[in-house]
């Protein structure tokens, strides 16, 4: 199965796109398993569709997505942690998470709890 995964992610790899449009196809097929697993539990608890969102897609990967679209000669580009390797903002994003989901554990959102760890869980096999 690591294999497929990792096959699946040197198809979409950000590095090798060339063009707008082959970025974002790659970002989205790269997201899909995050997209899937958020719709899936937003059909099945839809009064939590907003924390879902934030928690299951936003939060965790709010930096790397905006990385793949940053041109170098951009004015954002000034930015201190814009000059972090990709692999180091995608860990600093985990631990992020991770943080919120022990705080939404102790708040009792056990479901967003659930959204987190799954984020976490696509990220630790590949992606």
């Amino acid at each position: 199965m690591l294999k497929v995964i990792k096959k699946y992610h040197q198809r979409f790899c950000l590095e090798e796109a060339k063009g707008l449009k082959q970025k974002i196809i790659s970002v989205f097929m790269l997201t899909l398993p995050h997209i899937l697993t958020i719709l899936i539990f937003i059909l099945l608890f839809p009064e939590k569709m907003v924390g879902i969102l934030i928690v299951g897609l936003i939060l965790p990967d709010f930096f790397y997505f905006f990385d793949g679209f940053i041109c170098p000669r951009s004015f954002i580009s000034k930015s201190p942690f814009l000059h972090i390797r990709r692999e180091a903002k995608k860990r600093i994003a985990n631990i992020l998470t991770f943080v919120v989901v022990v705080v939404l554990l102790f708040y009792g959102e056990y479901i967003l709890v659930l959204v987190g760890g799954m984020h976490l869980f696509l990220d630790l096999l590949g992606f």
